[in-house]
């Protein structure tokens, strides 16, 4: 069903994970959100669960009889990590995952999705 992606033991990607967020600039920084507790945030809920690891052992929710970590899948997982985690009175906006340079998904969060 998924050709050469049908690993029995697994296969890997290299993900980008772009995110967007969106907030009122603040006129002392020019800036909509605070980029250095934005990184901080990002890589405690994103790069330390996910950084090196079978999606499959290392997050339940896609764990046998789980979901399928698909680019839309995991953007709805993450969605539920990162928007309530946004620092300073940003919102976010948008996630893209990219799985190659000609292979990604957007997600505008579970109300645009329908769900």
């Amino acid at each position: 069903m998924f050709g050469a992606c049908a690993n029995p033991v697994g296969h890997g990607h290299d993900y980008v994970l772009e995110v967007t967020v969106r907030g009122a600039v603040d006129p002392d920084t020019g800036f909509s959100a605070d980029l250095g507790a934005l990184d901080a945030m990002l890589r405690r809920e994103v790069v330390e669960p996910l950084d090196h690891q079978h999606i499959n052992h290392a997050v339940a929710a896609f764990r046998e009889g789980g979901r399928i970590p698909t680019c839309e899948n995991l953007l709805a997982w993450l969605w539920d990590r990162i928007a309530p985690a946004v620092p300073g009175g940003a919102q976010l906006q948008r996630l893209r995952l990219r799985e190659g340079l000609d292979l990604w998904v957007d997600y505008d969060g579970p109300e645009a999705a329908g769900g």
